[in-house]
This record gives structure tokens, sequence and C-alpha cells, in this order.
């Protein structure tokens, strides 16, 4: 397995898998920082997904509502979920 170990390197291959899966995106080149949504169809709806990449490593970090039923009287709640992909 090839070692990626340029931050400008990993950003390029993270575009390309992107642009791929034709998702729109938000670089934010200053931080290394992605920001997409990708809409499902499901209770969830939606997930708010950012990726972070810093030297050597990438981040993915995803956001999703959880809309309980209404029936039960719960108001919104949210929750995040998290994950890490090192690259080496």
């Amino acid at each position: 397995m090839k070692e990626y170990t340029s931050t400008k390197e990993i950003v390029n291959i993270v575009k390309e898998v992107l642009e791929a899966d034709d998702f729109r995106y938000f670089l934010n080149e200053e931080h290394g920082v992605f920001e997409f949504v990708k809409k499902i169809k499901c209770k969830i709806q939606w997930i708010r997904y950012l990726i972070s990449v810093e030297e050597g490593k990438v981040s993915v970090y995803g956001l999703c509502p959880v809309v309980p039923d209404y029936k039960d009287g719960l108001q919104y709640q949210g929750f995040i979920v998290c994950g890490k992909i090192h690259i080496k």
C-alpha cells in the first residue's frame, strides 16, 4: 500500500473520491476541511460530513439528526457520529 505523507496529496485524493461520486462539497483550503451533505431515505434524512485532512491522516465526522415520533411528545434531538481514519 502506498504511503501518503503530503497533505496536498491527501486533499487531492479526497477531492477525486468526492467528485467521482458527484458530491457537491465545500473545501476550506486554509484548514484542509471538506464539508458536504448526503441525503438518505430514512428517518435520519441526511448526514452532514466534515472531512479534516491533516499531515498523514484524515478524520471523518458525521452529524445527523434524529427525529423522534412526535406522538410521544418528544422534542428534536440530535447526535454526532465520529470516526477517524489514519492514512500512513
